[in-house]
């Protein structure tokens, strides 16, 4: 069988390729990461996922992790979550500041978080994520 290129739900393995929602389906295996991840965000507004390359962080955020928030399994968190991703790439901060602005219609965005150490957090106020988003 030849893998579909379009990674349809039909290609069970995605070689290196992360699963993102299409293929959440398909995605198995990390439900202690998860609930540790559900866990972690009901105390906090960010958790960071870090790791060797290879090792599936996209996989568990993007077909697991996302999902979860979307159907609501944070319910006691404001339900509204605004899911922004990028891929640091050689340039972390800038794209990071390039997918919040193009997510929430902003500008200025690198310079906010260049500013210091709650940078991020002025960078969601900037954005307009207030104290009932997430």
């Amino acid at each position: 069988m030849t893998p579909d290129t379009g990674l349809g739900a039909d290609v069970p393995f995605l070689g290196l390729h992360y699963f993102d929602e299409r293929q959440a389906s398909l995605f198995f295996g990390r439900d202690e990461q998860l609930r540790d991840m559900l866990a972690k965000l009901t105390g906090a507004r960010l958790v960071t996922v870090i790791g060797s390359s290879g090792t599936g962080k996209s996989s568990l955020v993007r077909a697991a992790v996302f999902p979860a928030l979307r159907e609501g399994f944070l319910t006691d968190l404001h339900p509204r979550w605004r899911i922004v991703t990028m891929f640091p790439g050689s340039s972390p901060i800038a794209n990071l500041a390039a997918a919040l602005e193009n997510e929430f219609k902003s500008t200025g965005i690198e310079v906010t978080l260049r500013r210091g150490r709650l940078g991020l957090i002025e960078a969601a106020q900037q954005c307009g994520l207030g104290e009932d988003g997430n």
